[in-house]
């Protein structure tokens, strides 16, 4: 599937949307399927604030990260990787976040399954991964974490001419920090999640649980 299956993050907080308001509906031969259309993706809207020369606050960006967090909580609970997240990939509606194109996303069957195709978008793209080393719900971690860093100062995190260069970056090159605009905390968010070793990766249930976001949550507005 494309664009067409997204996981609405909100779900996982038991909220229900019940208007069809701005709904498509797709009839396959054995499937009906409902699907939200988005405002617009996040490249889309870091474009627009990249032309007008702002920055996203610290309180936007957390917000949204939260968000991306518990849908990447809710899709490794039921050991599914995404193995695609990039700005291109999730979409906005009225501040919600939505991940979306599932197309190469995979099902883990076993507690200690790697997924080994490589596949994903280059600057995304995990140490592991470029090392064909296999996988799994961290890589995802580590391409939020990618996300995080882009959402902050509107480029990639990891930019180099080739595909080479851009992979030995990320493999060998240091971990970027985030402006001194941004907190100390959400920084050291961002070098967690940017941990070469997937081993030493938080999990986005671990992420959620740290006293930051969870401070977060309580005065954000979901």
């Amino acid at each position: 599937m494309g664009q067409e299956q997204v996981v609405d993050t909100h779900e996982v907080k038991g909220l229900e949307v019940s208007s069809l308001e701005g709904t498509a509906f797709i009839e396959l031969p054995e499937v009906f399927m409902q699907t939200d259309i988005p405002d617009r993706d996040l490249d889309c809207k870091l474009e627009e604030v990249r032309r007008e020369g702002r920055s996203l606050p610290e309180t936007q960006v957390v917000d949204w990260l939260v968000q991306l967090l518990l849908g990447l909580h809710y899709m490794h609970a039921r050991r599914v990787l995404h193995r695609d997240l990039k700005a291109k990939n999730i979409f906005l509606k009225r501040n919600l976040v939505k991940i979306g194109d599932f197309g190469v996303s995979c099902l883990l069957m076993g507690s200690c399954d790697l997924a080994t195709t490589f596949t994903g978008t280059p600057y995304y793209m995990s140490p592991e991964v470029l090392n064909h080393q296999g996988y799994d719900s961290k890589s995802d971690i580590w391409a939020l974490g990618c996300l995080l860093y882009e959402m902050c100062v509107l480029s990639h995190a990891f930019q180099a001419p080739s595909f080479l260069a851009v992979a030995m970056k990320i493999v060998e090159g240091e971990t970027p920090a985030l402006p001194a605009r941004y907190s100390a905390d959400l920084n050291a968010v961002l070098q967690r999640m940017l941990q070469k070793d997937p081993a030493s990766r938080p999990s986005a249930a671990e992420l959620l649980n740290t006293s930051f976001m969870e401070d977060s949550m309580k005065v954000g507005p979901f």
